[in-house]
């Protein structure tokens, strides 16, 4: 409780400071969202665990990681090519998407293939339901950083 605590009064202002600042696409607040995202996938992961469902962390944070990145590169060609009929662009659109879908389609399929078809259904839940909540829904923060 106490660690609570102290998480809550050092990073709520570290957050606020971070989010209302003016670095808006530079390299320290993706690294500061890239960091925040593994912070919270390892916790969703530890609360999964402690339900005895055990979805492969590095996968988990790895895939949060590619999603952010994704949705970064994309708010940059966004401002360096502005021709929005370039493949480039039509690539980089899709890409956060594409990425959270193959994530969990490639966890899906190696589920398959280890034969562990027990637990298959609780464990592409949480991962789906964790990418969701937490890189792809945090991934809005880059996009609120552009309006300003």
């Amino acid at each position: 409780m106490i660690r609570r605590i102290i998480v809550a009064l050092f990073g709520i202002p570290i957050i606020l400071f971070v989010v209302l600042s003016r670095i808006c696409h530079s390299l320290p607040f993706l690294l500061f969202l890239i960091l925040f995202n593994a912070l919270a996938i390892n916790e969703i992961h530890h609360i999964f665990s402690l339900k005895k469902i055990n979805v492969n962390k590095i996968y988990f944070i790895t895939c949060g990681t590619l999603m952010i990145l994704s949705l970064y590169i994309k708010l940059m060609y966004i401002q360096l090519l502005p021709l929005q009929g370039s493949l480039t662009y039509k690539i980089s659109e899709h890409l956060y998407g594409l990425i959270f879908i193959l994530s969990v389609s490639i966890y899906f399929i190696s589920m398959i293939f280890k034969n562990n078809y027990k637990d298959i259904i609780p464990k592409i839940s949480c991962l789906t339901f964790g990418l969701f909540y937490i890189p792809y829904l945090s991934g809005y923060f880059l996009l609120l950083k552009t309006m300003t």
